[in-house]
């Protein structure tokens, strides 16, 4: 076997390429990049273990995807697709002829919610569980190496039952989990492939040479008995499926089963779950060190094996908890809990199931929760249909949890936030790497995205450690903190995700403790300076223009990070960054390149320790200013605070629902420069505001009287069209995102870029004065700088700086604003669009 460093997306589609043929796909969140990988290992020239390359195609839809896999399978080719979500609910119809017809293919599945009241990109199981009906074998795992492990099994196993199968995992969360895996090489993998399982597979396959029909219409004479006939082959394949678990064992891998038994010989209380939540209930029962707990591992849900539950279940039990990631309105349970029920009426055994709901749309599932679970078994008043993780305020239904809870474990856990499109999810992943492979050590990485894309917030957590662990949950508390973008400092406290004497560095200009007192808002220096942090700050964003790579701060971050921890020797990791550096950048040419490493060179003589001042522990903690908007106020701000999770349900709308405007609450701060209008070469042609994909550069025209009590650094000039206004460019500083479009398209450089510090305040103060102005429009013939004048009723978007679609929506709302109705699929556009809790639609006074 291969030791290599992977996540799930990764390690199925190795196995997929090695042991299929051919692939019809369509691209979905977060399930794409298996596709993606399958086409990558092609194109180097990987084959298959039968001597061909696989042939992968995109279609143009899942529905097209999954028929033309169908119509592969009956041709006798092994097939296989990725999907997830609404994209796996398209391909149902397909699902029911495949698995009657027994062919075997195989479908991998990131699992991802299914949008009801609003899209969710992240997990649970609400999509493969809806498929659950199809006659598809339906195996799940847990983590990177059973994703690779179950997905052979998956190619394996359905050849030889002539059953096909759903293999499934945790989109996101397990799906892009980096960890340490183990593959197999085609040599091995040739030793337990069912070679004769295939052969007699292609001898039934549809072809000219063997023409025979499918899919003909039965009536109720011969359907059901068609129904019935299969039974014994679904009642076989858990024994088939054990085998081919217990010849991957052979070969080296992990032993696996169908089912598995965690925990006491004489446990009274156990959880049942499947996927990834297993591994976080594990650890908290290894911990616990209970002998009344233990845990059911449900690895092959369909069929359910109601025997082998019976079987690894011991005698002492009293009650179970099955846990769901699902919901199922309407519904007396939710679908395993409604298995496990059945299952234990069957065998006759005296023990009280009681269902619970976790992690819906990737809600976190953390040890805190599992002892919730656990705490509420060994309760006297048991709360059946339980949800654990948030407040149910209005059904009453959800567990208290106990916050202050934490499982002690040997891992050095790092928290990296980035702002997406700044490489620190990329520099997070090269740190893995670099550690993993030059200490030998354990590793686990795992991202949490904001919607707003290139804008928004990434966070990056890695956790290392001597001895193999799981760890697929959010580490509360971290050795180190690592701050990318300045604006954060004063936007979130970071500092509360630290351990006692951890480690807080930032991407800042301070260089000494005044700097930073005058800088950080009171809640950081209090939580710094009750975690005793060993603060330290190198000015990466300026490093990096001086260097010729303005904005590219990772790799600088990442090499500062190995100055300031002892994970591995400093030269080593600066070595191997740059040697990363080097093949990242080679197609951009050795100019870019060696900026790059001069860049790295510079961080060591930039990185400065500062000192925490004690007496920050006095200060008064800072309230949030209030709006005065109560649906800001206790909604919109608690989530952009990061404060979502806590919102209890009564707080949530039932249906999806979001009042517009609320963007300009968001006051993002991201960039590091901003335009600032050059009055004396201004044209007043309006195509700075015209290109603005967030709609912070506003024209407008102005009267004496409304320039009243203007602040003295507001500038206007004499409008060349109409002598009784004044013109005047605007820039909202706190919403513009530095993609600097404006200053290109300014035929007369009348927009300068110009460091934020420059101007911020100043501009801040402006933007606000000019919301007041109402721009009377004078008689002007149709021209782009008529239609600037005009309100926006699409302003401030989570779109990517730059962005090329953005000045299109924004138009449209200046031109029939105030009568239009948009409709909005998915894809970019539904989220800069419509990503709760903020929306970018407007409304005027009107």
């Amino acid at each position: 076997m291969k030791k290599i460093i992977a996540d799930a997306n990764e390690a199925v589609a190795r196995a997929s390429v090695k042991l299929s043929e051919i692939s019809f796909v369509y691209p979905i969140t977060p399930s794409s990049p298996m596709a993606e990988n399958c086409d990558k290992f092609v194109a180097q020239g990987q084959s298959n273990i039968f001597g061909t390359k696989m042939n992968i195609t995109e279609m143009q839809s899942e529905v097209g995807a999954i028929g033309a896999l169908h119509g592969s399978a009956l041709s006798g080719q092994v097939s296989t697709t990725f999907t997830s979500s609404q994209g796996l609910l398209l391909m149902i119809p397909n699902m029911y002829k495949i698995a009657g017809e027994r062919l075997p293919v195989v479908i991998n599945v990131a699992s991802r919610s299914v949008a009801t009241h609003a899209l969710n990109i992240f997990c649970d199981h609400s999509d493969v569980m809806a498929t659950r009906q199809t006659g598809f074998a339906m195996l799940a795992s847990s983590n990177p190496q059973e994703a690779y492990d179950f997905a052979v099994a998956s190619f394996l196993t359905s050849q030889k039952a002539k059953i096909p199968f759903l293999h499934f995992f945790d989109g996101f969360r397990t799906s892009h989990q980096i960890s340490n895996i183990n593959i197999f090489d085609d040599e091995e993998l040739k030793k337990i492939y069912p070679f004769e399982s295939l052969q007699k597979n292609r001898q039934n396959a549809l072809t000219a040479n063997n023409p025979f029909q499918y899919g003909t219409s039965e009536s109720g004479d011969i359907f059901f008995q068609g129904q019935e006939r299969q039974n014994n082959d679904y009642k076989n394949l858990p024994k088939i499926l054990q085998s081919t678990f217990d010849d991957l064992a052979k070969l080296g891998a992990k032993q696996h089963f169908t089912m598995e038994y965690f925990g006491s010989a004489r446990a009274k209380f156990v959880i049942a779950v499947m996927a990834s939540a297993f591994d976080t209930v594990k650890n908290f029962v290894d911990y616990a060190k209970d002998d009344e707990l233990g845990i059911v591992k449900i690895n092959l849900y369909r069929p359910f094996g109601a025997d082998q539950f019976d079987k690894i279940l011991p005698k002492s039990v009293q009650k179970i908890a099955v846990l769901d990631r699902t919901k199922e309105q309407g519904s007396f349970g939710e679908p395993l809990y409604l298995d496990i029920c059945a299952s234990v009426l069957d065998k006759g055994r005296n023990i009280r199931v009681f269902g619970g709901r976790y992690g819906l749309g990737g809600k976190e599932f953390s040890p805190q929760m599992a002892k919730a679970v656990f705490d509420n078994l060994k309760s006297v008043s048991t709360k059946n249909h339980f949800c654990v993780g948030i407040d149910d305020d209005l059904s009453n239904l959800s567990l208290p949890i106990d916050e202050n809870f934490e499982i002690g474990d040997d891992t050095f856990d790092i928290l990296l936030c980035g702002l997406g499109s700044d490489g620190t999810v990329s520099a997070s992943k090269n740190i893995t790497k670099i550690v993993a492979e030059k200490t030998n050590c354990f590793v686990n990485a795992y991202f949490a995205y904001d919607s707003k894309k290139s804008g928004g917030l990434t966070r990056s957590y890695l956790n290392f450690a001597k001895e193999k662990f799981e760890k697929p949950y959010i580490q509360q508390k971290n050795n180190v903190v690592v701050v990318n973008n300045e604006s954060f400092l004063q936007k979130y406290n970071f500092a509360k995700l630290l351990k006692q004497n951890g480690i807080f560095l930032m991407n800042a200009k301070f260089k000494g403790t005044g700097d930073l007192n005058d800088f950080l808002p009171n809640n950081l220096k209090i939580e710094l300076a009750k975690k005793n942090a060993k603060v330290f700050s190198v000015d990466a964003t300026n490093i990096a223009s001086k260097n010729g790579i303005a904005g590219k701060i990772s790799g600088i971050m990442q090499v500062a990070l190995f100055a300031v921890t002892n994970m591995m020797n400093f030269d080593d990791a600066l070595k191997s960054t740059k040697e990363m550096m080097q093949k990242v950048y080679a197609k951009k040419g050795q100019d870019v390149v060696q900026s790059n490493l001069n860049a790295l060179d510079d961080v060591l003589a930039n990185l400065a320790q500062i000192d925490v001042d004690m007496s920050w522990l006095n200060l008064k903690q800072e309230q949030k200013p209030l709006t005065n908007n109560k649906y800001v106020d206790e909604y919109v701000n608690k989530i952009l605070d990061l404060n979502g999770d806590m919102l209890p349900v009564s707080k949530v709308n039932e249906c999806g629902k979001n009042q517009v405007g609320t963007t300009c609450f968001e006051k993002r701060n991201i960039a590091n420069v901003l335009p600032k209008w050059i009055s004396e070469k201004c044209i007043e042609c309006g195509k700075c505001s015209f290109v603005c994909p967030h709609a912070v550069i506003r024209a407008k025209l102005a009267t004496e009287k409304n320039l009243k009590n203007a602040p003295s650094t507001f500038v206007t000039k004499p409008c060349n069209f109409s002598k009784e206004n004044r013109f005047l460019i605007e820039i909202s500083p706190e919403d513009c995102t530095g993609c600097t479009l404006c200053s290109k398209v300014c035929p007369k450089k009348a927009i300068e870029i110009v460091p934020k510090e420059q101007i911020f305040e100043a501009e801040k103060q402006n933007f606000e004065f000019s919301k007041q102005i109402e721009s009377q429009i004078p008689a002007l013939p149709q021209s782009v700088l008529k239609t600037q004048f005009l309100k926006p009723y699409f302003e401030y978007s989570g779109a990517c700086a730059g962005c090329g679609e953005t000045p299109y929506i924004r138009l449209l709302t200046q031109l029939f604003g105030n009568h239009l109705v948009i409709a909005n699929a998915t894809g970019c556009s539904s989220i800069y669009g419509g990503s709760a809790p903020t929306c970018p639609y407007t409304k005027d006074k009107n």
